[in-house]
């Protein structure tokens, strides 16, 4: 009986985190004042349907097993495809998202969407040649130059057409943020869920007595 309720129990707390929503730690300002560093905020997966694991390192709890430098390689080959649940909405103009980051899958970044690229935009391929390059690279489409002419999936083309869904990710804190300005659009196969709202905030600066930012607590963020 205790083998069965400490089974269900992590069930329930695995369906939970994939489904439903997960907490992550803000470690920079990148988003303030909308977000403060060092708050806990909670990621909404419900708003636009959960990202589904991809490998056994995308499933919370169960991932521990992939810490070993041998399993971790063993499971980096694996790749179930991009599914993802029903959600409200798609994500849109202003909402304030977390994503995996495009340098490193294991990290999560937080950012505002900019502005959205829908499906079946057509972008010339002399304007703009490094962003349209890496979108095509995220989507696993070739490209090749060859006697001056750019071939596309095989076909020479003047124009490169999405395939999915980008966005322009920024930063609120213009100034201090490493946003899509420098590593590019962000597919949403990396959308994870909504930010959306302050558990927890803690300011390591302030006097002992005033460390908790109460006023910040439970907020909805915007």
């Amino acid at each position: 009986m205790k083998w069965g309720l400490a089974a269900l129990v992590l069930t329930m707390v695995i369906a939970l985190r994939v489904f439903v929503f997960e907490v992550g730690v803000v470690s920079t300002g990148s988003m303030e004042p909308a977000i403060q560093p060092t708050e806990v905020i909670v990621i909404n997966k419900l708003a636009y349907g959960c990202n589904l694991p991809r490998r056994w390192a995308d499933i919370p709890l169960l991932n521990v097993f992939t810490w070993s430098a041998y399993l971790r390689f063993q499971d980096e080959r694996n790749d179930w495809g991009y599914r993802r649940g029903w959600g409200k909405h798609s994500p849109q103009e202003g909402d304030v998202v977390v994503f995996l980051s495009p340098d490193n899958q294991y990290t999560m970044l937080v950012k505002r969407i900019h502005r959205v690229v829908e499906p079946g935009t057509a972008i010339p391929v002399d304007s703009v040649p490094m962003m349209w390059r890496e979108m095509a690279m995220r989507e696993h489409v070739q490209v090749v130059n060859r006697l001056g002419k750019t071939y596309i999936g095989g076909k020479a083309s003047t124009h490169y057409v999405t395939r999915s869904t980008f966005y322009d990710m920024r930063g609120d804190n213009t100034g201090h943020s490493r946003d899509s300005r420098r590593f590019g659009l962000i597919n949403e196969e990396a959308v994870l869920g909504k930010a959306g709202m302050v558990l927890w905030s803690w300011d390591s600066d302030a006097a002992w007595w005033k460390k908790i930012r109460w006023h910040r607590m439970f907020r909805t963020i915007r």
